[in-house]
């Protein structure tokens, strides 16, 4: 994480293995039981992380009004999907004043298993998550993503000053949530 190196990161397990990015000391984190209180904005983009000739496919859920800044969530999905995934998510954080971004990892997205034919996906899949680069291009498309936040945060006419960086989660299901405890400084033996 190139920007967020000097982050301390605190991990809350949560459902979906929400995860705080706090620069400074753990904030008590507030959930709103109340109905959702804003429409939704989803925007779609393609980053492309020029240092690694990497293309991030991202899915924002945004709050359509309120007043920023707001919180981000960074989301990842498991093994063999995509940033279509987990729209409910998406939906209900950025109804709640959250701002949702689903990130797309090529190469354990689902195009692994697509086009392998109905008899051979199982396989597919497996081999796409016994590759370690699978796993180490995940947890760097998060740092890409956390810096590309903070650049669209202080450049772009749209999101500049709407995004509260210091109240930042990241969360992940399954290999998501792999990626969430990579990105936190979980160490695997054998990997990175």
């Amino acid at each position: 994480m190139r920007n967020f190196a000097r982050l301390r990161l605190s991990l809350v397990c949560v459902g979906a293995g929400l995860l705080p990015a706090l620069a400074k000391e753990p904030v008590a984190a507030t959930w709103r039981t109340s109905p959702a209180t804003n429409e939704v904005a989803v925007t779609r983009a393609e980053w492309r992380d020029a240092n690694r000739d990497r293309l991030v496919p991202v899915k924002i859920y945004s709050p359509k009004s309120g007043r920023g800044p707001f919180p981000v969530i960074v989301f990842s999905y498991g093994l063999g999907g995509s940033r279509e995934g987990y729209e409910y998510l998406g939906q209900c954080w950025a109804a709640q004043d959250y701002v949702s971004v689903h990130l797309q990892h090529v190469g354990s997205d689902d195009a692994v298993w697509k086009d392998a034919g109905i008899g051979k996906r199982k396989s597919a899949m497996q081999r796409a998550a016994a590759q370690p680069r699978n796993a180490l291009d995940r947890t760097q498309d998060v740092s890409f993503a956390l810096d590309e936040l903070t650049r669209l945060n202080a450049t772009n006419a749209i999101w500049r000053g709407n995004l509260d960086l210091a109240r930042l989660g990241v969360a992940g299901h399954s290999f998501g949530a792999h990626t969430t405890l990579a990105t936190a400084g979980a160490a695997y033996a054998g990997w990175g």
